[in-house]
Order: structure tokens, then sequence, then C-alpha cells
């Protein structure tokens, strides 16, 4: 008889009762896996964040001081010898011309 559908007209208020509470466990039974199921993807988002806020501490607390001594091949990769900075050319400069006006 559990299987049979019966028309709600046709039943008894007993089994509609019956109905009603075994509707409620079923729903109560699925609110309370997804409840622990949103609870699992929570903590888990937090300790994610946890990690990512310890490795950028971390890399703060490590990184170079300002000022401080470098290595040689930091000292290579300044400013003045950036790669793509332009460097001089190594020709000698031509001298001015100087014309018939400016001569003494």
């Amino acid at each position: 008889m559990a299987d049979q559908v019966i028309p709600t007209a046709e039943k008894t208020p007993e089994e509609l009762e019956r109905e009603m509470h075994q509707t409620r466990e079923s729903i109560t039974e699925k609110v309370s896996a997804l409840e622990n199921q949103v609870v699992g993807t929570v903590q888990t988002a937090a300790d994610t964040i946890s990690e990512t806020v310890s490795a950028v501490r971390s890399l703060v607390n490590n990184a170079p001081r300002r000022g401080a001594r470098r290595s040689p091949r930091s000292r290579r990769l300044h400013h003045r010898h950036h790669p793509l900075r332009r460097r001089p050319s190594r020709r000698p400069r031509p001298t001015p011309r100087r014309d018939w006006w400016m001569s003494s």
C-alpha cells in the first residue's frame, strides 16, 4: 500500500499524517546533509585563505629590505645597467663644425 498512489480525497487522516511525517523526516535529512556540505565547503575556504595569508606574510617578511646590500647580479640589473636602457655609443662624438665666421 505504501507504493500505491492514492488520490488525496480518498486518504484517511491517519494516512495523510503518516505521509506528512515521512516527508518531514526526508526533508530534515536532506537539509542536514546540505548543512554538512556547506560547513565543509566553508571550512575548506577558510583553510585556503589562512594558507594564503601565511604565504604572503612569509614573502613579505623574507623580502629584501630597501637599501640592503645588493647581490652582484642585482647590481648588474640596476636601473643604470638595465638591459632595456639605451647605452651610450662607444664612438667618439664628432667635433662641432666651425664655419668661416666662427674662426678666430
